[in-house]
């Protein structure tokens, strides 16, 4: 299909001369003219130009107002300014304004033009065809979003509802169990032995579904406090201890002596270890289990490790082996009953507490699976602005505190950046090229994922500042005018963070 061009152009014999030369180019374009400035812009407003090549000097307009004009009318072709004196203020001065090249009328002109205007019109489609393509994936993700939102809460749904009637029947067979209701028979208990146990595993199932499904959408709570980790696995051991023991194994400890003290949520960790000894204890027939603990303060972190004298995990299971719904095995493929979700489970409790978890195994020889807890937790911050020296500046004081910090220059890429990493505070700049912050604020805002990230705005301009000010409490952000002062700017940051 062939390109349309519209040449702006006061001079007939420069018209014939590039008409010419692009029908010499060997390209299919089709070549519009216009002798006037006004008769240029019309044409550009009313129809769609591939391209637009306008001479620098028109009667009465210049070639930058033409450029001003168009743009201010909504029009994004590509324009190539053309002029018959090399000048670098007007190259400068168009470029700035957003023409996409500049091309003087000299003894190169046939030989350049034809280059100038395709590489032109490629950069323009690869441009709008990154655009199109950038907001097709956001309509995917947000239809994703969507559906994985109602799947959520119909799992939640449903394991809450199902809970209820569960509750019931376990009470009612406890009940006729003990006696409550008269004697029973000793066929009769056993049955009821069996009822019960397969209430209590359905019960753990949709336990594990629903927290599964919590921790997944990112909505379990967490409750984090400086605690020592020695204390918990002493008290996961203890409990666990009668088990390994029936099986005649034996589950010792191996913990490094004044551990700093980690900040942790109690009751999830404990979760996780009761996981990861159980199913230790489940898939080792001789030998037993060492618990251990160790700290690493040049990482910034604490290890426990778990390690059984079991028959270890095949190489090919190890990939499956946090992935839900998967079953633990081994070197003989052992299948034992359970939900499948305990080790996803573990993944992402500690993930969300960022930390990691991993396993190092031989088959035939056990399995040692490690748990890394962070000594001091790391924020995670978010910088969102289109001058890079902000950026720059932005990144530097938020190093010199030991924060993860993470940039965008613009506002697409801040928002996938913000549900990719999920950063404990943004910080945005309320003017950026390619969207407004209250633009950006909404979508982030109605995200599932980073609703509840709180935003500090910066702006260079004091209306704007002024315009923030004048919002309702209720919705009002935290501000600072740029330049940026560094105390200001960190002690801003640790508020919120503490907030």
């Amino acid at each position: 299909m062939a390109k349309k061009i519209l040449l702006i152009e006061d001079n007939p014999d420069y018209i014939m001369i590039t008409r010419r030369i692009l029908e010499q180019a060997g390209k299919e374009y089709e070549v519009d003219s216009a002798l006037e400035a006004q008769e240029g812009i019309r044409r550009v407003i009313e129809e769609n130009y591939n391209l637009i090549l306008c001479d620098y000097r028109l009667p009465g307009y210049s070639g930058l107002d033409v450029l001003k004009e168009i743009r201010k009318q909504g029009k994004d072709s590509p324009f190539v300014m053309v002029t018959s004196a090399g000048n670098e203020k007007i190259a400068v001065d168009v470029l700035q304004e957003g023409a996409s090249d500049y091309v003087v009328k000299d003894s190169s002109y046939e030989n350049i033009l034809p280059m100038v205007i395709q590489k032109a019109i490629d950069r323009y489609d690869a441009k709008k065809e990154k655009e199109w393509l950038e907001k097709a994936l956001i309509e995917s993700n947000e239809k994703l979003k969507e559906m994985y939102a109602v799947k959520s809460d119909f799992t939640s749904m449903v394991s809450h509802e199902l809970r209820t009637p569960l509750t019931a029947i376990r009470e009612g067979i406890t009940i006729v169990l003990d006696g409550s209701l008269g004697e029973i028979n000793n066929d009769q208990k056993e049955f009821l032995d069996v009822a019960k146990r397969n209430v209590d595993r359905l019960k753990r199932l949709i336990d594990d579904v629903l927290d599964f499904s919590k921790l997944e959408s990112k909505r379990m709570i967490f409750e984090i406090r400086q605690d020592d980790i020695n204390t918990l696995i002493d008290e996961v051991v203890a409990t666990q201890a009668s088990v390994a023991q029936r099986k005649g194994l034996y589950l010792n400890k191996e913990l490094a002596a004044d551990l700093p003290k980690v900040g942790f949520d109690r009751d999830k960790v404990n979760q996780v270890l009761s996981n990861l000894i159980s199913n230790a204890i489940k898939f080792t027939e001789s030998g037993g289990i060492v618990v251990s603990s160790r700290s690493n303060e040049q990482e910034n972190k604490v290890i426990i490790s778990v390690t059984d004298t079991g028959q270890g995990i095949e190489k090919e299971d190890i990939p499956k082996l946090f992935q839900k719904y998967q079953q633990l095995g081994g070197v003989n493929q052992r299948k034992t009953g359970g939900t499948g979700l305990g080790l996803a489970i573990s993944k992402q409790i500690i993930e969300q507490l960022g930390g990691k978890i991993w396993v190092d195994t031989i088959p035939g020889e056990g399995a040692k699976f490690h748990i890394s807890l962070l000594l001091k937790r790391q924020y995670k911050i978010l910088v969102i602005d289109d001058e890079e020296i902000v950026l720059d500046v932005c990144e530097k004081f938020l190093t010199r505190e030991q924060y993860i910090t993470f940039r965008a220059s613009e506002g697409a890429v801040g928002i996938k950046l913000a549900n990719d990493v999920l950063p404990d505070v943004i910080v945005l700049d309320m003017k950026l090229k390619d969207m407004g912050g209250y633009e950006i604020i909404g979508r982030l805002k109605s995200g599932k994922d980073t609703a509840h990230i709180p935003i500090l705005v910066i702006s260079g301009y004091e209306d704007e500042i002024a315009r923030i000010k004048a919002q309702p409490e209720d919705i009002a952000l935290p501000y600072l005018l740029k330049p940026l002062d560094r105390e200001q700017f960190i002690a801003q940051i640790k508020t919120l963070l503490s907030g």
